[in-house]
C-alpha cells in the first residue's frame, strides 16, 4: 500500500525536515513509520517525490526520486460554488478536486443563506486529501470572490433545472462552471447570465441537490462514458 501525504508551499529538496506537527502525527501515529522507511510526497508545485526518512524523531527525510506529475483531466475547467452549509460546501470542494477542476471559486448568491469572509484552513486539506487520491498535474486554487458576475463569459455553463438538457456538444475545452444555491437561481440572475451569453444547462426534471448536481456534471464532462 502507497504512504502518501500532500503538503502545501514544500519544495522538493534532497534533504528537507518537516516542522508541522499535524505532519509529525501522521507518520508516527497514523501510518507508523520508522527510520529507514518511504513515504511518497506530493506539493501544489506539481510534483512528486519519494523520501526515506532519515531520522523520524526530527522527520528528517532524504530525496530518493523526483518527478513531474502529468496527469491531466479532459478540460480546463473553473467551478463557481455558492455559500451553503459548511458540510455541504467541504463535500463540493473535495469532489471538485476529485473530477479534476482548475480553480473553485466562492461566492454569494443572490439566495444564498450563509456568508463566508474568509477560506477555512479545513478547505485546504480537504484539497490536499482529494489529490493524495488522485494525483492530477494541477492543484485548483481556492478563492473568494466578491462579485461572481464579473466572470460569467461565453465559456459560462450554469446548472439548471430549466435549462437545456445536457449533451456534450455544449462543452467546449475550457469551462467555467456555476453552481446553483440552495433554492435555485434568481430571476435577475438567470436573465443576466442569459445576457451574458452563457448556457443554462440542465440535468433533466428531476430536483437535484446542488452537491449532486455538480458531482454529477463534472463527471460527465471529464469522464464521458462516450468519447
Amino acid at each position: 500500500m502507497e504512504r502518501k501525504i500532500f503538503v502545501w508551499d514544500q519544495k522538493f529538496l534532497p534533504q528537507i525536515e518537516i516542522r508541522d506537527l499535524e505532519f509529525k502525527e501522521r507518520l508516527r501515529k497514523v501510518l507508523r513509520l520508522k527510520n529507514g522507511d518511504t513515504i511518497i510526497l506530493l506539493n501544489n508545485f506539481e510534483e512528486k517525490a519519494v523520501y526515506q526518512i532519515k531520522d523520524i524523531s526530527k522527520v528528517s527525510l532524504v530525496l530518493i526520486s523526483k518527478e513531474e506529475r502529468r496527469l491531466k483531466p479532459k478540460k480546463e475547467i473553473d467551478v463557481f460554488l455558492p455559500f451553503v452549509r459548511k458540510q455541504v460546501l467541504e463535500e463540493m470542494i473535495f469532489d471538485a478536486t476529485m473530477l479534476g477542476v482548475n480553480k473553485i471559486y466562492l461566492f454569494r448568491a443572490e439566495r444564498s443563506q450563509y456568508q463566508l469572509s474568509e477560506i477555512s484552513e479545513r478547505f485546504y486539506k480537504i484539497i490536499a486529501q482529494a489529490m493524495e487520491i488522485v494525483e492530477w498535474q494541477k492543484t485548483p486554487n481556492l478563492e473568494i470572490v466578491n462579485d461572481f458576475e464579473e466572470h460569467v463569459d461565453q465559456s459560462s455553463v450554469v446548472l439548471d433545472k430549466e435549462g437545456e438538457i445536457f449533451e456534450s456538444k455544449f462543452l467546449g475545452n475550457k469551462l467555467k462552471i456555476f453552481a446553483g444555491p440552495e433554492g435555485g437561481w434568481s430571476e435577475k440572475e438567470k436573465e443576466f447570465f442569459k445576457n451574458k451569453g452563457a448556457k443554462m444547462i440542465s440535468l433533466g426534471n428531476v430536483n437535484l441537490k446542488t452537491e449532486f448536481a455538480l458531482r454529477v456534471f463534472l463527471s460527465l464532462a471529464n469522464f464521458p462514458i462516450i468519447s
